[in-house]
């Protein structure tokens, strides 16, 4: 207890030092409340909605966790046609590249266009950003 009190003490006491200044920044008025408000009024807002985070919170996770699924499946399958086909390689890895390098800011626009659902558009992007 002793030796973590000892190697995280000094962090914790670092983000408690940050939040109670950012509480004195934001109640001082310092800050407009409406570009930094208080962590406090994050927290009450935060708690006033909790009712409805459950249904966005499953409907990320099905998304997040389908995206891994759909990432290690295919890594694998392509990490197999890679090794065991060098034309198969050579064929693939300049799209593969392509994909990997292009920003998701920029594909995301195009798929929510082009795909249809929403959700099917979600699991690609999370796909992309998971599998590369």
């Amino acid at each position: 207890m002793r030796q973590a009190l000892r190697h995280h003490g000094p962090a914790a006491l670092l983000l408690l030092g940050l939040a109670l200044l950012w509480e004195w920044a934001s109640r001082s008025g310092a800050v407009p409340a409406y570009l930094l408000p208080a962590p406090t009024q994050v927290l009450q807002t935060l708690w006033e909605g909790r009712e409805g985070y459950a249904q966005a919170w499953g409907f990320t996770l099905r998304i997040t966790l389908g995206a891994l699924a759909l990432a290690c499946l295919t890594g694998v399958v392509g990490a197999a046609l890679f090794a065991l086909s060098p034309l198969m390689e050579r064929t693939l890895m300049p799209l593969t590249i392509a994909a990997q390098v292009t920003p998701l800011v920029a594909v995301a626009p195009l798929v929510l266009i082009y795909i249809e659902s929403q959700t099917l558009a979600l699991l690609l992007c999370a796909w992309l950003v998971a599998f590369f």
